[in-house]
């Protein structure tokens, strides 16, 4: 059990936080994830979430599926179930 307080989605100031905070929870059933921990800040968790949108599905010379591959790979290299 984790002595940290769990955010719930309504503590995101953004719909897109809320929505990636409600998304993180559900795929860790509950369990502080990432994503969770980062909105313990709820400020930074809106950022993070905005950057994070930004990198994967913002306009780059990359492609989705390059963007894919790259994370794919370095989860694979961090050993992280992805």
């Amino acid at each position: 059990m984790s002595w940290v307080k769990h955010p719930q989605p309504d503590t995101a100031s953004t719909a897109q936080g809320r929505q990636v905070l409600s998304q993180s929870l559900e795929r860790n059933r509950g369990e502080m994830g990432m994503l969770a921990a980062m909105f313990t800040f709820p400020a930074l968790g809106d950022q993070m979430a905005q950057a994070i949108e930004q990198a994967h599905f913002g306009e780059t010379a990359l492609s989705r599926a390059h963007k894919e591959m790259l994370a794919t790979l370095v989860s694979s290299a961090n050993r992280c179930q992805y």
